[in-house]
């Protein structure tokens, strides 16, 4: 009994720790480590981008200018307008554990579902909470746009 019992922590143990815990860095501030194009005004509806195990992507929402990735103040920077979505997917079965944003405007950015982790609006950090089962978190702008520097995305691989 006692060595069945030795055999399955020993199994347990060696699957908990063979999951990779990742961060990657969405840097918006860049254009050429994104593989975004330069110059100003540049449409990011409805496109994805990948990142190691994380994709990000873009919705228009309500409003004409939903996404944009703009040139403003010496600097660029991913303009989240009113009414627009940003989601943020694990992919091949990677978690999604803690998403967030740098900013140069706050905004009103905020999570879509609340239920889904805990989100942080005054530092602009979204936490799975301890669950460990979430692939995919939404958030919006309903208000003033945002101005977004950086999105640093902390996942797990299977």
């Amino acid at each position: 009994m006692r060595l069945l019992l030795s055999f399955l922590l020993i199994l347990f143990s060696s699957s908990v720790f063979s999951q990779k815990q990742k961060v990657v860095t969405l840097d918006f501030t860049d254009p050429a480590s994104l593989g975004l194009p330069t110059g100003n005004d540049n449409d990011l509806n409805d496109n994805t981008y990948t990142l190691g195990k994380a994709n990000i992507s873009f919705s228009r929402g309500t409003q004409d200018l939903g996404v944009r990735y703009i040139f403003q103040n010496d600097s660029y920077y991913l303009e989240m307008n009113k009414g627009s979505r940003l989601f943020m997917k694990g992919v091949d079965g990677a978690v999604l554990n803690v998403v967030s944003f740098s900013v140069e405007n706050f905004g009103d950015l905020n999570v879509v579902d609340e239920n889904v982790g805990s989100w942080d609006s005054d530092k602009g950090i979204w936490s799975c909470n301890g669950n460990g089962n979430i692939t995919n978190v939404a958030f919006k702008n309903s208000g003033k746009h945002t101005l977004i520097k950086s999105i640093t995305v902390t996942y797990t691989e299977p």
